[in-house]
């Protein structure tokens, strides 16, 4: 026996462990630790691991089978000098009466692996030349987002989609617009939203110009065109000197009332009549 559990064969047996439990031990070098998970549904777990600075583990899981080396399903090999250190109180030591507890940097470990159900065997070996305490948990995962689904790696806040997958969460076949509705406002062709005229955007979402280059005379923002100086319309298509605020140059524009007052000699709505 070590630290409670049967040892046998260059390997550590804890048997059968639950979703969520927790489990430590002080593991020798060049030997497996196992256990076992009973998964009732497919699903992704996520392994939570604790292990000392120094540590060389690698983390071997088969279904049905005990893993080994050469056989497995899946393999993570973690070394303990590359994660993140946090202070906890060394939880071997303070199960052993009569033994003064202590500190030790354990550091963190995680990664995220789809099991089918079935009976899995899990293995870690310890690669290195000391003994090293190790501790893990797994967490049955649920939340789309962070896994992307399965079609995608989650980094730095978002999923970054496999070849055939866009969205979000990665959900969406890249041959599906990703609101088949469009917004209403345009059609999905080919997993690509062709907005109406005015609209733009992945799902058609954002206003745009009816002309979207302003008739080159002009910049569209947030659907208006702002036009270049010397231009006026709604589409920036009309010379200044042609728009009703111009008077045509010829008469002084009133906000107020929306009409001109002409200047001498000259009449008309726009002020473009000359008297003889």
């Amino acid at each position: 026996k070590l630290g409670g559990f049967a040892q046998e064969n260059n390997t550590i047996d804890s048997g059968e462990l639950d979703i969520g439990q927790r489990a430590i031990q002080e593991v020798p070098p060049g030997i497996f630790w196992r256990s076992q998970l009973f998964i009732d549904q497919p699903q992704f777990l996520r392994f939570n691991i604790s292990l000392q600075k120094d540590a060389l583990i690698g983390v071997y899981g088969q279904k049905s089978l005990p893993p080994s080396h050469t056989q497995y399903d899946f393999v993570e090999l973690l070394d303990g000098s590359r994660l993140i250190a946090r202070q906890q109180r060394n939880l071997l030591e303070s199960e052993r009466a009569g033994q003064q507890t202590r500190s030790i940097s354990l550091h963190e470990a995680g990664f995220i692996q789809y099991l089918d159900s079935g009976i899995w065997h899990l293995a870690f070996y310890n690669d290195g030349k000391n003994a090293e305490q190790v501790s893990f948990n797994t967490i049955a995962i649920a939340a789309c987002p962070v896994l992307c689904c399965g079609n995608g790696q989650y980094s730095k806040g978002r999923c970054l989609c496999f070849s055939g997958w866009k969205g979000t969460e990665c959900d969406v076949p890249a041959t599906q617009c990703i609101d088949l509705q469009c917004g209403g406002r345009g059609i999905c062709i080919m997993g690509s939203c062709a907005c109406n005229s005015g609209y733009k955007g992945e799902n058609c979402e954002e206003a745009d110009c009816l002309d979207p280059a302003c008739s080159s005379h002009g910049v569209c923002i947030h659907g208006e065109c702002r036009c270049n100086p010397g231009w006026c319309g709604s589409n920036c298509e009309i010379l200044k000197t042609m728009c009703p605020d111009q008077c045509s140059g010829h008469g002084t524009y009133l906000q107020e009332s929306g009409t001109c007052t002409c200047d001498p000699n000259w009449t008309g709505v726009d002020c473009s009549n000359g008297k003889d």
